[in-house]
Order: C-alpha cells, then structure tokens, then sequence
C-alpha cells in the first residue's frame, strides 16, 4: 500500500512532476555540482495565479513589484507575456546559499520563467531562461 503523500495527493504529484521535470530540463547549467531544491521547486510549481505568486514566500518583495508590471501590462493590453527573475527568497539550490552569496549562484546568468496570462493566471516554466546581462 502506498503511503507516501506525494504520490497519493494529486497536486503534490503535480507540484513533485514539476520539480522533477524543471531538474531534468536545467541539469546542464548548474556550475557546482549541487541538486535544485525540490522544495523551492514544487513550491514555484504550485503557482497558478498572481495571487499565488504574491502570496508565495518563494520570492522577495523586489520580485513581486516587477511580477505586478507584467500583470499589469498583461491585463490592460489583454496580451500574455513572460516574467523573468532571479528574485528568490533562498537558494534553488541545495548547496548552502542561503546565508552567503546569491540565490543564483550555482547557475549564473539564468532567471526563473512565467508565463503571465490576461486573466492573471501564471504558468511556471520548466526551462530556465538564459540572459547574459550585458
């Protein structure tokens, strides 16, 4: 019998294949050797709304202003768009960042990706977009 609640409760599989899938799809960028934080993940991949972006403890208040732009500019112009950011609370990955350097740190130059809808709806993406910052 299966006792484990993230395979009996469907959004933890939900959120589990997307961590699971968004570490499949990134494993090549990461510079340290160290595994994405499955917890950060499925909490990212739970998102479904603005609401939830905001609400989310996932990201800094930095991120969630520059989150509200994409919103805003989705709904007035009632076009979906994309939001960027590496605007974490903690590191994505497991390698002890959390308390010293960037959340980023393990793989420079990518951002986490949304795809940010009309209706507010949010859809967390699993290939992390690769920006050279100059």
């Amino acid at each position: 019998m299966n006792t484990d609640p993230m395979n009996t409760d469907p959004m933890n599989t939900d959120m589990k294949s997307f961590a699971v899938k968004f570490g499949r799809n990134n494993a090549d960028v990461i510079e340290d050797g160290s595994a994405f934080d499955e917890s950060l993940l499925s909490e990212i991949g739970s998102i479904q709304s603005a609401e939830d972006f905001l609400r989310s403890r996932a990201f800094n208040d930095t991120a969630k202003r520059a989150f509200m732009q994409t919103v805003t500019k989705a709904t007035t112009t009632n076009t979906s768009g994309c939001f960027h950011t590496q605007g974490t609370t903690r590191s994505i990955t497991c390698n002890g960042q959390d308390t010293t350097g960037h959340p980023f740190d393990s793989v420079p130059m990518h951002l986490l990706s949304f795809q940010v809808f009309p209706d507010k709806r949010v859809e967390p993406q699993t290939l992390l977009f690769r920006s050279d910052f100059s």
